[in-house]
């Protein structure tokens, strides 16, 4: 059992409420940040049920308001509480064509995705230089391989998360601080309910996408393996981690106009 904090956003559903569960069986002490209340509450009550010696404090806020990360660390350091494990799991999408979708949904979806994360990664991995110890595990996706029609804003937010952890966890392997990047396909969990297009794009694209759908369940626990093994990228399979490799060998051009070829066969059918 262990006696280590972790920090989870975006923890009370999905994905993150998974890893929550994975960490609270290993003894964690958990620090949980998700931006519905009713989620957390949800969770308290799990937790109590499942894992009634865990210690956890779970609160309510916009990780992507400005300032959050600088507000989070204060938090944990008023409650002395040391993150030695730090999961960027907040995010979401937008499915539709890039010039149909609602602006100010693209714009939160960047600062959540790309912003957010970038600042938590810069103040509690900064924490964990001075410490000489520490791991961030930032859930990438594999959509960051994959420029597609109908999600090309999310996609090159993923993107950038699976470039971005490759590159701090160069500057970070020295000092004690490993960094990690989950690459996940679709995952049966809110993302669907929240990405839904209203366009014909949109639909297509949830048709694309939703084909075969791994569990929020079966996501987390690859992440959580691979971290703990100190992999720098974890796929959720070995075939995925091909397909990965395979999606490298093409050019974003190419990518791209193969799922334009999808997504309009999907809107015809």
């Amino acid at each position: 059992m262990s006696s280590k904090t972790v920090l989870v956003t975006g923890g009370g559903s999905g994905i993150g409420r998974q890893f929550v569960r994975l960490f609270a069986a290993d003894g964690y002490r958990l620090v949980v940040f998700s931006l519905v209340q009713s989620e957390l509450d949800d969770l308290a009550v799990e937790l109590q049920r499942d894992f009634p010696t865990a210690e956890s404090v779970l609160v309510q806020q916009d990780v992507a308001a400005e300032g959050a990360a600088e507000e989070m660390l204060a938090y944990c350091q008023q409650h002395q509480l040391v993150i030695d494990v730090l999961v960027n799991n907040a995010g979401f999408c937008v499915f539709g064509d890039h010039v149909a979708v609602d602006g100010p949904r693209v714009e939160s979806m960047l600062k959540l995705n790309v912003i957010a994360l970038t600042q938590m990664c810069r103040v509690f991995g900064d924490d964990m230089k001075r410490r000489g110890e520490g791991k961030i595990l930032n859930v990438g996706s594999m959509a960051g391989y994959i420029p597609t029609v109908g999600m090309a804003a999310y996609c090159a937010s993923k993107a950038y998360v699976n470039n971005f952890s490759a590159g701090i966890a160069a500057e970070l392997a020295d000092y004690g601080v490993q960094v990690s990047v989950l690459c996940p396909p679709a995952t049966q969990s809110k993302f669907m309910a929240t990405a839904k297009g209203n366009d014909d794009t949109g639909q297509a694209v949830e048709k694309f996408v939703s084909g075969k759908m791994f569990s929020a369940e079966e996501v987390a626990t690859a992440g959580y393996r691979g971290l703990l093994a100190g992999k720098r990228r974890i796929s959720v399979t070995p075939m995925l981690r091909f397909s990965m490799f395979m999606m490298q060998l093409l050019s974003p051009d190419t990518l791209a106009n193969i799922t334009l070829k999808q997504v309009k066969k999907l809107k015809s059918a």
